[in-house]
């Protein structure tokens, strides 16, 4: 049979015995509880979440997965991908003619496009990243916020499903892109 190990009124452990009079401080595990719940000696119930700093974990968490998406879409190569989208606009600007700017050149040479074609993915590309960045920048506050406002663990789990599933749904719009 199984039987909770009891430790000062806490579940400790759930253990396989023959008897209940195996030890002292076993308990039938088929009455309920689990790890971690607490015993009264009637009932079981859950320890209480400290929702406070739960809420200061998130707070950090969200911007730490924020971060984490601008590393793994720009890295370091800002600048870079800045100096394209500018050459890509000021290519576009002129007709696509005259001197092909260097950094579309470098796009269209290793994807064997031409540099129109290039030009208007580098374009998209940027205008991509700039509507998830907005898009990031808002929901990162809106979340953060709300979650320094809610004061009880149910509103704090869907907060955090809230943003996970944000998290997921713009990653993929990324990839797509």
């Amino acid at each position: 049979m199984r039987a909770h190990v009891i430790i000062d009124g806490i579940v400790s452990n759930t253990i396989e015995v023959e008897s209940l009079d195996f030890m002292p401080g076993l308990l039938d595990a088929s009455l309920g509880g689990e790890i971690g719940d607490l015993w009264d000696g009637t009932v079981f119930n859950k320890v209480p979440r400290d929702v406070a700093a739960e809420k200061t974990a998130f707070i950090l968490q969200i911007d730490a997965d924020a971060d984490a998406l601008i590393r793994s879409v720009i890295g370091e190569r800002y600048s870079q991908y800045e100096g394209a989208e500018r050459e890509a606009l000021s290519y576009k600007m002129a007709g696509y003619t005259g001197t092909v700017p260097p950094k579309v050149q470098a796009w269209a040479t290793a994807k064997n496009q031409t540099a129109t074609w290039a030009a208007d993915s580098q374009i998209a590309k940027a205008e991509a990243w700039r509507n998830a960045e907005n898009t990031l920048y808002a929901k990162r506050l809106l979340l953060k916020e709300t979650t320094r406002n809610v004061t009880d663990a149910t509103a704090l789990d869907t907060i955090k499903v809230q943003w996970d599933e944000f998290m997921v749904t713009l990653k993929l719009q990324l990839d797509a892109n």
